[in-house]
């Protein structure tokens, strides 16, 4: 069974490559592999690590990489693909709870995230660059963000503090006048009680999950910008930060119109 972990752009060769994990019932069990777009042959991957890695870790960081499906997509930045799955420090042996493979040297080493502890910790990007956000308090009432300030150096620096009383205050202001320049009455929603996850929209905008039926908009600053219902027939839903993309895969729109319009108007003879 394989299972895609990353796809990517190799500059050297500026071709499109998927990267993914194959799992056989032989040994060793786990395998990397990577696959050039419009090849019909994958490629079998040594898997590098840092020198002072034990043996045992390989196994484990394939194993973990596979078993991606349920976290964050990776952070593509400076070349190479950044992940951070549930257990990572387990993985890396306490070497960084951020796994790093660079598609050049195609080889792995760890990242090290933030010191400052908080909860339910993801990586993402923002403004071209790594970042970390995470709840400071366990009961979900505050945002914490931060970027890396310095990538050779894993300085990490606190960017932005989101909470839930600074939002819903910014909320209610907007509601206020929302309703002065409608003159109708606008219906209620659910005040803020808790964060329950992010994604990042733009440069500015976020959007941001809570009481398990909205999704509001808001600014890095923490200014209200907007509220989705999600509805009573929504369940499971949970933000991404997955973009589409304009397909890389040229396609021949000319050839095959001709051959649409061939199709259409040569009917035969009657």
């Amino acid at each position: 069974m394989n299972i895609v972990i990353g796809f990517y752009r190799h500059h050297p060769t500026k071709d499109y490559r998927v990267l993914f994990v194959s799992e056989s019932e032989k040994r060793p069990k786990y395998s990397l592999h990577n696959l050039t777009v419009g090849s019909d042959e994958s490629r079998h991957l040594t898997v590098k690590m840092p020198a002072d890695t034990s043996p045992s870790v390989e196994p484990k960081l394939l194993k973990g990489l596979r078993n991606l499906d349920h976290c964050l997509p990776l952070v593509q930045h400076r070349g190479s693909l950044h992940w951070r799955p549930h257990g990572a420090s387990k993985i890396t042996e306490g070497g960084g709870e951020i796994i790093v493979f660079d598609t050049e040297a195609e080889s792995f080493r760890w990242m090290r995230g933030p010191t400052k502890r908080c909860y339910n910790r993801k990586l993402f990007n923002i403004k071209g660059t790594l970042a970390f956000w995470g709840t400071s308090t366990p009961d979900f009432t505050a945002i914490n963000v931060w970027v890396m300030q310095d990538y050779e150096a894993e300085v990490w620096a606190l960017k932005y503090r989101i909470d839930v009383s600074m939002l819903e205050a910014s909320r209610k202001l907007y509601l206020t006048s929302f309703k002065k320049k409608r003159k109708k009455k606008t219906p209620p929603h659910s005040a803020l009680q808790w964060f329950d996850d992010m994604s990042v929209l733009n440069e500015r905008e976020l959007l941001i999950s809570f009481n398990g039926k909205h999704v509001l908009r808001c600014d890095i600053d923490g200014k209200f910008l907007g509220i989705v219902n999600l509805g009573t027939c929504q369940y499971l839903m949970s933000l991404t930060q997955h973009r589409f993309q304009e397909s890389i895969v040229p396609i021949p729109c000319h050839e095959m119109q001709e051959e649409d319009e061939e199709s259409l108007f040569s009917t035969g003879h009657v």
